[in-house]
């Protein structure tokens, strides 16, 4: 069921002419804490590290994350990382401190920190009270 709700938001996006991948931007307008990532991996492969950083500062968190999550039952130091409720927490708080940072020092006006004035709950607000 989950599926075919996010598909029909997903194609009703389309329709709306949204090009957006982030289901967060595209619903509230927000950006989300993830936002930028996709940007950042293209700039990295574009050998622009300054870029992959400023689109989102901890593109690197997700390789490494991957690599606990895949490989510890495999290796006795992975699995202590993965294990360890401190270091998820650790996580946790590093994600949501570089979010407000980005929100404070980006939002409303640079990408990837912007405000998507097409996402579904904005359109629906100008559809009901105006302007």
């Amino acid at each position: 069921m989950l599926v075919v709700g996010t598909a029909l938001v997903l194609f009703a996006f389309i329709i709306m002419g949204n090009d957006q991948l982030c289901i967060i931007h595209n619903i509230t307008g927000l950006p989300c804490p993830g936002c930028g990532m996709t940007r950042a991996y293209l700039a990295l492969l574009h050998g622009d590290l300054a870029g992959a950083f400023y689109y989102h500062p901890l593109f690197w968190m997700v390789p490494f994350g991957a690599v606990v999550l895949i490989f510890h039952k495999y290796n006795s130091w992975l699995q202590k990382i993965y294990l360890s409720e401190r270091f998820w927490i650790v996580i946790t708080v590093i994600v949501l401190v570089v979010y407000v940072v980005r929100m404070i020092l980006l939002f409303p006006h640079s990408e990837p920190m912007d405000f998507n004035q097409d996402a579904f709950f904005p359109t629906i607000w100008r559809m009901i009270f105006g302007s």
